[in-house]
This record gives structure tokens, C-alpha cells and sequence, in this order.
């Protein structure tokens, strides 16, 4: 195995890329004009199928993967079909991902006559939520600064039910804390409820239990009503649930995975012993009519939608990522800006990565019922980061990627924010 430490800015990442019997693995050391491709350019690409198999096709690889990748490429359990590869040039985490297509003029790194125009990385600095300045943030993916699991204590997790995009208060949200199987066929599934399930109130005339939001299509300013949920358990991977008991439902079911407090988050209050942790609604009429403004059409009976957001090791969202999953899936959307009123950007989707908001959707893809234990797949997410060793060329990195598991007629929603405790290899 030959690894190189790199130095990003202040941070150093460390690569491990293997070399397995003729397979080819790149250095990743992407070209900002002529970037390294899986498909007829590639040259080593057959070879590299056919002797490791697994579907895994790309050479094309994130510098510091090796927490997902391990020693050896026959850890990578891809689904995929190697078939993939002329439209999913680069390998991450098992997941083929394309190459994104920036808009005229943008490239990684910038035009030194305009640096506004990067397809690079970038961290946001503008938006209510997970803001923040400076380079983007990927020290835990050095195996130096891999975070580590501490003695769990129990928290109350406080916040407000955030409504995603339409809807002007969120009340009648049931919130469900789980924890998440770990290991062989049972993994990603739920595991056990965490406490007793809390509702946001139904009486939305108190203002002590709301607060109130600027949303473009509420005559008033939105409300969203806060909740306290005891007994979460840090340093513990949980799940979150939300949806709504009444008939017909207001909001749709949605299991919120990577969730997880522990000493350095930034919504952790460990000396109060408080999470201050909004949770997330979805209308039950944006299960369809976001897909429809996707262009995908109706979510098909019993199929699913996987969408969330691609955060940095600091918790801040980031710009110019690109997003895939290893399973079936209709259309990949990317978002608009507007974070009160988030919908699907078809220009977005062409360049092929997110926006400040750093959000994502795999629309229409299959699914199991909670009772059949859901459908299992990995999403994962990658960039280009600029290499600081030769101005001219970027480096492929990695934002991590997570397995979790679809279920028929809700929502999965994963969000990234680098590599989580629970996460770290074992070795």
C-alpha cells in the first residue's frame, strides 16, 4: 500500500491507495482542464473490473478514502453495475458518482481572473443554518483526526419541528428517537425508540410554543413549534422519525439518519446537558409535488425518496458537491437557494452539484416497508478541492458517504457531516 500525506491548506489528509494484483487505483489528482475519466480514456478500467470486481469500475479515486475503502478493494460491497462507469467516472466509498458539469467558465480551481467563478468545494457563509466561514473542513477524514466514540451520557434534545419547504406551521409532528442496528443483514435497520414519542402542539395560539419564520408563500410568518424530547443518549448512533398520526396525514413519514451528539458538536450543550436539535417536517403533498417539479413525476406506489445535505467536518453545508446511492434511482435533483422554500433547480441538476444549500434527492427509488426492515443502500459525496502543491490542478476528496435504508412511501433523509464516530474503521 502507498500512502502520501497531503497538505490541504491547514489540513492534512492522508491517502491510502491501494494496489491490488493488476488492479489500477489512481492518484486522484484531478486536472482542472483535462480531468482523468472511467470510460474509453481511461485505459486501465477493463483490467481494473475484471480482476476486482464487485462492480467497482472507476480508477478515478478520492485522495483520502481510506476510511471507507480499508486495506483491501474487496471490502468495497458495490451493487452497482460496472456499466455505470462512462456516466459515474469517480469511485466513492463504493458508489460511482458522476463528474459534475460546470456552468461556462467555472473551474476548480478558479479563473485567476475571477475567483467568484469556482467549481470547487465551498463552504457557506450566508444562510440561516450550518454557516460558516473559511476553507471547507475535511480533517476527520485524516486517520490522524478520525473522531473517537466517548462514555454516552443522556441528553434532552430541544428545537423546533423545521418545516422543509411548504407549510405555514408545523404542528401534529410526532418526533421518535431510535437507535440503528450495526453488522450483517440487520444493519441499518431501526433499532430500539429511545424514550416515549413528543407531538408538537396543536393549540397554535400560545406564542410560547412556537416561533415564528419569514416563508414567501404564508400571508404570516410561518410557525414552528418547539418540542423537548429527554432521554437521548450521546455518543450513540440514533435515528430520527417524524410524521403524523392523524388521517389523512399532513406530513409525510420521514427517517432522519446520522444523528448523533457527542463533546464538540456545535448544537451540544454539554455543560447544560441540552441538544439543541431542530428536527424536520415534510408535507405530505411535497412527497409528490417536489419529484413533479424535479421532472420526475409521481413517486410510483411502494418506491421512495432518499434527500438530504452534504455538510464538511464542521457541520457546515457546502457548495459544489456531487451526490449519488448504489441502488435504482429515477432522477437525481439538486436544489435552488431560497432556504425557506427549497424546490428543485433543473440548471442545478445540469451542472450535477448542490447549491449553497448543499441539498440533494435521489427521487423514485426502491423501497421496504418498516416491517420488512427497509431497503438497504450507501450514498456517498465528493469534490474537487484545490492542490495547494501545483496551482493548476485540484485534488478529488471525498465528504464521506453513509448506509442506511429506504422505506416504501416516506422519505429517507441522510445528511453528511464527515466522518462520524461510529464510522471509524476497525483495525
Amino acid at each position: 500500500m502507498s500512502r502520501r500525506l497531503l497538505k490541504l491548506g491547514a489540513l492534512s489528509v492522508l491517502a491510502a491507495l491501494p494496489s491490488l494484483a493488476s488492479c489500477s487505483s489512481s492518484d486522484a489528482v484531478v486536472s482542472a482542464t483535462t480531468p482523468d475519466k472511467c470510460g474509453a480514456d481511461g485505459g486501465s478500467v477493463t483490467a481494473y473490473a475484471s480482476v476486482c470486481g464487485g462492480g467497482v469500475c472507476s480508477d478515478v479515486r478520492p485522495l483520502n478514502d481510506a476510511f471507507c475503502h480499508g486495506a483491501s478493494e474487496a471490502s468495497c460491497a458495490s451493487t452497482q453495475s460496472c456499466n455505470l462507469s462512462a456516466q459515474r467516472g469517480w469511485d466513492t466509498c463504493c458508489v460511482m458518482v458522476h463528474e459534475p458539469t460546470p456552468q461556462a467558465g467555472y473551474t476548480c480551481p478558479p479563473p485567476a481572473s475571477d475567483p467568484t467563478k469556482t467549481s470547487c468545494l465551498a463552504r457557506t457563509n450566508d444562510t440561516i443554518e450550518y454557516a460558516g466561514s473559511g476553507a471547507t473542513d475535511l480533517s476527520c477524514f485524516d486517520e490522524a483526526h478520525w473522531p473517537k466514540l466517548n462514555a454516552s451520557k443522556t441528553v434532552t434534545m430541544k428545537g423546533v419541528a423545521k418545516i422543509f419547504a411548504n407549510g405555514c406551521e408545523s404542528t401534529g409532528v410526532t418526533i421518535e428517537v431510535w437507535t440503528v442496528k450495526r453488522g450483517g443483514a440487520d444493519d441499518g435497520k431501526l433499532g430500539t425508540l429511545v424514550g416515549s414519542p413528543v407531538t408538537t402542539a396543536i393549540d397554535n395560539t400560545d406564542p410560547t410554543t412556537y416561533l415564528e419564520e419569514t416563508a414567501d408563500a404564508c400571508a404570516d410568518p410561518r410557525k414552528v413549534f418547539k418540542f423537548e424530547y429527554p432521554g437521548v443518549p450521546t455518543d450513540v448512533e440514533l435515528l430520527i422519525k417524524t410524521y403524523d398520526k392523524s388521517t389523512p396525514p399532513s406530513w409525510a413519514t420521514m427517517y432522519d439518519y446520522n444523528q448523533f451528539v457527542s463533546t464538540g458538536d456545535p448544537e451540544y450543550d454539554e455543560a447544560g446537558g441540552v441538544w439543541n436539535h431542530n428536527v424536520r417536517a415534510v408535507a405530505s403533498s411535497d412527497y409528490q409535488l417536489i419529484p413533479n417539479v424535479a421532472g420526475n413525476g409521481p413517486i410510483k406506489a411502494g418506491n421512495a425518496v432518499i434527500a438530504g445535505e452534504i455538510h464538511d467536518c464542521g457541520n457546515v453545508r457546502v457548495s459544489n458537491a456531487t451526490v449519488d446511492v448504489n441502488i435504482a434511482r429515477n432522477t437525481l435533483a439538486y436544489f435552488t437557494e431560497n432556504e425557506s422554500k427549497p424546490l428543485p433547480d433543473n440548471s442545478r441538476s445540469g451542472i450535477g452539484s448542490t447549491s449553497k444549500l448543499g441539498l440533494y434527492a435521489a427521487l423514485d427509488v426502491p423501497a421496504k416497508t418498516e416491517a420488512e426492515g427497509g431497503l438497504p443502500f450507501t450514498m456517498a459525496a465528493a469534490g474537487l478541492y484545490p492542490d495547494p502543491a501545483n496551482p493548476a490542478k485540484s485534488q478529488l476528496v471525498s465528504l464521506g458517504f453513509f448506509q442506511a435504508r429506504t422505506f416504501s412511501n416516506c422519505v429517507t433523509a441522510v445528511t453528511l457531516r464527515g466522518l462520524r464516530a461510529f464510522q471509524v474503521p476497525t483495525k
